[in-house]
């Protein structure tokens, strides 16, 4: 009688648990990028009362978390595709008073319907990811383009685009093959090298440095 009851008890709170979501793999299937939002298909199973296994179905309007920050003024952003993997966190409570302002439903503890997607989680890494560990460095890569950051100093590999000014102030700037300048001016030491003049000389010298 005993053993039955104890039985019992371990069935209902089985029962019970399998209701109360916390976190597992997801995959994302479409992302909206005015909202921040997706939908996503979580990756793995639950069973039935009467034992038979299904795969979870999709869950859509998931918030996905990308890092901002300062007033929203801070923003690292990246592409988020159909296929890419992501963890799914599932709240403890219904998000509808953090997104809406709304009423919490307190039924909703631990639904599938409160879940987070933090992007990012494969189950197999790029070529990326091992060059960053074999080389002690942060990678970031899009493509043929990419940026190594080292303790021996930053290496770019593509076209670089800058809007705005490059200051250098202990170092100097080196083009093993040639430095070209579509438009603009270049000034060394105060002077132009588009707009300088030589004093006049003799034909035949040298002409006087640059002014």
């Amino acid at each position: 009688m005993l053993q039955e009851f104890t039985e019992q008890i371990g069935r209902t709170i089985e029962e019970f648990l399998s209701g109360v979501h916390t976190a597992m793999p997801g995959e994302i299937k479409s992302f909206d990028s005015a909202t921040c939002t997706a939908v996503v298909l979580p990756k793995g199973q639950f069973r039935s009362p009467d034992g038979r296994v299904f795969n979870y179905p999709v869950i859509s309007g998931v918030p996905v978390v990308l890092i901002q920050g300062g007033g929203q003024d801070a923003t690292i952003a990246f592409p988020i595709k159909e296929g890419d993997g992501c963890l799914l966190i599932i709240c403890e409570q219904a998000l509808d008073y953090w997104r809406y302002g709304g009423e919490t439903q307190a039924e909703l503890r631990h639904d599938l319907t409160n879940a987070v997607a933090i992007p990012g989680l494969f189950a197999k890494p790029n070529a990326a990811v091992k060059e960053a560990i074999d080389n002690d460095a942060i990678v970031i890569k899009k493509g043929d383009s990419k940026i190594t950051l080292s303790q021996s100093g930053i290496a770019i590999r593509g076209d670089l685009t800058v809007e705005g000014n490059i200051t250098t102030t202990t170092g100097k700037i080196t083009a093993s093959q040639g430095l070209s300048v579509l438009s603009g001016d270049v000034t060394a030491g105060n002077i132009s090298l588009k707009n300088h003049t030589h004093t006049s000389s003799e034909p035949g010298s040298q002409t006087s440095a640059p002014q």
